[in-house]
Parts: structure tokens; sequence; C-alpha cells
């Protein structure tokens, strides 16, 4: 809250000095796209720990929670609705600011899947037991992960396209149909088991801070509600 207005304007004056003068349209698509997801990834990353987001940030969430849609939804429809007000009281709006509006919401989800919550789960397991043979275990479970889901996806495209010019055209539609029909089926599975997940470690932390808990039952990831 204090400090992201000191920052942008620093930054602002930074990139003024290395870009002096005027900007070419590449530089400024460029600008767009690496702004965007520089934003939605460290979005994502100071979110994660759960100690608090700047007042802006905090809206979509609050939303999403209140009323049980996905974080994306609300991000959108908090992004749209500001738009239309600085549209209203004839704010600087431009290009930028509709796909900021539309893809913020969208990016910083998909940052939490693959970058904040791995993340996240790796220290939690680190500061367990902290030590350098933990942190190389960690390092070579995620690297192991990170290889077997490469592999995976590599072997299921090359099985793909070896069968590829062997489909007619109607079992090829079929396979696409039955494709997005499985993203869809684990994005969704996902979504429910996470959302369960963070249910039962609520309840547990909740339990804990009661004093429910024995004190030799209670786990060691008992603070780490929003893991």
């Amino acid at each position: 809250m204090v400090l992201v207005g000191f920052e942008i304007q620093w930054f602002s004056s930074l990139y003024h000095v290395i870009f002096p003068g005027k900007v070419t349209v590449l530089v400024l698509i460029a600008d767009l796209i690496l702004g965007l997801l520089m934003f939605t990834a460290g979005s994502s990353l100071y979110m994660a720990p759960s100690l608090g987001v700047a007042p802006y940030d905090a809206i979509a969430p609050i939303i999403s929670t209140r009323f049980h849609i996905k974080y994306k939804t609300a991000r959108v429809g908090q992004d749209v609705c500001f738009l239309v007000a600085a549209l209203i009281a004839g704010g600087p709006i431009g290009f930028a600011s509709i796909v900021v509006a539309f893809f913020a919401g969208p990016l910083i989800s998909y940052w939490d899947r693959s970058i904040s919550t791995p993340t996240m789960d790796y220290i939690n397991d680190l500061s367990e037991q902290p030590s350098f043979k933990s942190l190389a275990n960690v390092v070579t479970s995620a690297t192991k992960s990170g290889y077997n889901s490469l592999s995976n996806a590599y072997n299921s495209t090359l099985d793909f396209q070896m069968h590829l010019a062997g489909y007619t055209n109607q079992e090829l539609l079929k396979k696409i149909q039955d494709t997005e029909h499985n993203m869809k089926e684990s994005q969704r599975a996902y979504n429910e088991y996470r959302t369960q997940y963070r249910m039962l470690i609520a309840e547990l932390v909740k339990r804990d801070k009661d004093g429910e808990l024995p004190t030799n039952n209670r786990p060691s990831t008992a603070n780490n509600s929003q893991k």
C-alpha cells in the first residue's frame, strides 16, 4: 500500500533514462507483453505466502471467497469495472488498459498453479527440516517431477504425431473433443482438491489455535494454512 506508488515512479524514471525520447511500436508491444507477464507473476508470488495484499489486489480474493467463484473471473470482473469507472472519470484509457483488464486475472491464476504454489510447497517442505540434504532432496524432487512431466508430455505428443496421419476426419475431431474434455476435467479436479486441501488445513489450524489438539499431535505445517 505504501511502496507501490514510489516504486512505479522510480522505475518510470529509470525507464525514461533507458529509452529517452519517442519509442517505436515494437518497443511498446514488448513493454506491454513483458510488463504484463512480470506484473502478474509478481502479483502471484507476493500473494502466495498469505501475508496480506495491496488494497486493490484484495478485492478479487474477497469476491472469490464470498461468492464462490474462480479468482480469475472475479479479477477480470473487478478490472473491467474499474476500467469503466476510469473511462467515465476521463482517465488515460488505452489498448494496454483493455489487455490488462482481461488477461491479468487468468495470468495470475496460471502463475499460481505453475510457479507460486509449487514454490510455497517446496519452501514449506524445506523449512520442516532445514539442511543442505533437504535442499538437495527438494531440488532433486523438483527436477525429477519436471523431467517426468516433460517426458510424459513428449511421449504423448510423439505418439499422437505418429498416428495423426492415420486418423480419419471423424476420428481426429473425436480426439480433439476427448482432449478438450480431459483438460477441463483435470483442471476441475485440481481446483476441487486444492479447495478441499485448504479447507482441511484451515480447520486444522483453527483447532490448533483453540488448543483442541494435543501438543504432541500438532503438525509442523499447522501455521501454513494457505500452503
